[in-house]
């Protein structure tokens, strides 16, 4: 290799290097805006079975192979939820979640994101697990105080609903 072509390539790596150095550190990037938080609302339930389980009758049973045979049978499709959640008063989700799997069978999901002002945190969770009833069967209600740039996190499975800040101590 030739000394100017030695000095071409120095030249063409150090640019390089110099725009990637200025792009690790500017433009700044701000995740929220100003004084907001951000909440996350996760739902990940399994949900109630709509209909009733059954014994089979005895000849139905004698008609079917030994391995075959069962006690009880349930049919597998699951109740949607009803799902509402207010935030300081306001209502910011309401709907059913419809569970997933081609015949109403899986798991019940959802996902939001909420960009909310810093402060005091007034949280509302009414859930309806039994599309059937007329009531909601879970009422959930909490005050928490978040700081700017936080995350909170209002998660509902099986176990219940908890509210946690990542990396602080569990709220709830």
């Amino acid at each position: 290799m030739k000394l100017p072509e030695v000095v071409l390539v120095a030249v063409l790596f150090g640019s390089v290097a110099l725009i990637l150095g200025y792009l690790t550190d500017s433009p700044e990037y701000q995740v929220l805006p100003e004084g907001q938080t951000e909440l996350k609302f996760v739902v990940r339930h399994s949900g109630k079975r709509l209909g009733v389980c059954k014994v089979p009758e005895a000849a139905d049973m004698a008609k079917l192979a030994p391995n075959m045979r069962q006690l009880e049978v349930c049919p597998s499709e699951k109740s949607p939820m009803a799902v509402e959640l207010r935030l300081n008063g306001q209502l910011r989700y309401s709907g059913q979640v419809a569970p997933s799997g081609i015949h109403n069978d899986g798991v019940i999901a959802l996902y939001r994101r909420f960009s909310i002002d810093a402060g005091s945190l007034d949280l509302h969770l009414r859930l309806k697990s039994d599309i059937r009833q007329e009531a909601f069967s879970h009422d959930f209600r909490q005050t928490i105080s978040t700081g700017q740039d936080s995350i909170v996190v209002l998660h509902v499975d099986d176990s219940g609903v908890r509210v946690y800040q990542p990396g602080l101590t569990p709220v709830s």
